[in-house]
């Protein structure tokens, strides 16, 4: 039997709006900490260049930087399974410089039946998705399923599970 992958869900460290308020919070230390040592003396437009600086230099987008793991959906059998891809690290924080993904294990499996419609099949993955935020591995990170959510009612899951 042979696997047929065709879903890929990124895990994030945090969620998209806690990374904003991660990256407003250091631009505004920033910001104090010139207001505080610099006051009255900082040279016209500094106090701007340097909010200017961090916002190039410090901040970055969210989207692709902070993922450390991935759930890959496939097919065996009459099975959809879920297999978990994670960063190998003791502390997992903001600014991991080099990352380095490896495979973990199974997530989950969900087994079909040939009366089982796309709808519930569809419904039992994100179910089992969804389930995964209480797993230790995932617990306090964000498991992104936007995408999947968003194509996966319309998906024909009988046909690609063989039915």
């Amino acid at each position: 039997m042979r696997e047929i992958y065709f879903f890929e869900i990124p895990v994030y460290r945090c969620s998209r709006d806690k990374h904003a308020m991660e990256m407003e919070r250091n631009r505004e230390r920033i910001a104090d900490r010139l207001r505080r040592y610099g006051g009255n003396r900082l040279p016209s437009g500094f106090f701007e260049e340097c909010v200017q600086r961090f916002c190039a230099r410090e901040w970055y987008p969210w989207k692709f930087n902070e993922i450390v793991g991935w759930i890959r959906l496939y097919v065996l059998g009459r099975q959809i399974r879920g297999e978990t891809w994670f960063i190998r690290a003791k502390r997992i924080r903001r600014d991991l410089k080099r990352k380095r993904i490896f495979y973990v294990g199974k997530a989950f499996e969900v087994d079909i039946s040939p009366s089982d419609t796309s709808q519930e099949i569809f419904e039992a993955i994100l179910a089992e998705l969804k389930n995964l935020s209480a797993e230790k591995l995932f617990r306090g990170r964000f498991i992104d399923l936007e995408t999947f959510s968003n194509v996966g009612p319309y998906v024909n899951w009988v046909e690609l599970v063989g039915f």
